[in-house]
């Protein structure tokens, strides 16, 4: 609808109820670490063998925790995973390329109970002082994913797959995102999926500033011309 490809989960068990619509590209947009919820994903993977549930991994200990706990319980399948890339003063994802290698490292040595499926960060908690240095910061982070992305591909851990999935978060920075990552489209077999979202009840000034800044670098084009971002509000 409305061009959605997917839809964004925060926990295994959201994701079991949009699984249940019929939505066919799930991203559980966290690590999923405990016992318990990796069973319950690899009980959903089985329940739903045609649907693409994504989760994601930021360092060996989480894929190794995904293949420990639910290996042996995904019926032939294998989990699907992002590797989340973050930044200094985040909240999650790996923060430097040693980090990333190593993360990479890991699921190619779990092959046979991982596939990774590309790159995912979330650049929305991103809040200088200074709107300008903001971007500077934004545009910084989401070049070190599309490098992520590149260097996944060196290492051979897309290989052999349709589609590559390379997605960022949050609301507020999404025409930056789009600008980033339009060069990994000329690789082919890419997908830029944009995750917003927000809280209803304690966001709305927040957000309603940051698109506001948003139509101060230029706002957005739609196939009706120009389109006042802040208006939503």
């Amino acid at each position: 609808i409305g061009g959605c490809w997917g839809l964004t989960a925060a926990t295994v068990q959201q994701a079991a109820v949009v699984a249940a619509t019929g939505i066919p590209n799930i991203v559980i947009a966290n690590e999923v670490v405990s016992r318990a919820n990796i069973e319950q994903l690899a009980a959903l993977k089985r329940a739903f063998p045609a649907t693409a549930i994504y989760s994601l991994v930021d360092s060996p200990e989480t894929v190794e925790q995904l293949a420990v706990f639910g290996g042996n319980k995904l019926g032939g399948l294998r989990f699907q995973v992002l590797i989340e890339v973050g930044y200094a003063g985040g909240r999650t994802g790996a923060r430097t390329m040693a980090q990333v290698e190593r993360v990479l490292a890991a699921v190619q040595a779990r092959a046979g109970v991982l596939e990774l499926a590309g790159i995912e960060c979330y650049e929305g908690t991103i809040n200088l002082p200074d709107p300008g240095e903001t971007i500077v910061a934004v545009d910084k982070f989401l070049d070190f994913a599309l490098a992520a992305l590149e260097r996944a591909r060196e290492a051979g851990a897309l290989a052999g797959r349709d589609e590559v999935l390379l997605t960022a978060g949050g609301s507020a920075y999404f025409d930056r995102v789009v600008t980033k990552f339009k060069p990994a489209l000329a690789r082919g077999k890419t997908r830029i999926a944009l995750r917003g979202g927000s809280y209803l009840t304690y966001d709305h000034g927040f957000y309603k500033k940051k698109l506001r800044d948003l139509d101060a670098r230029g706002g957005l084009e739609g196939k009706q011309g120009h389109i006042t971002a802040s208006l939503a509000f």
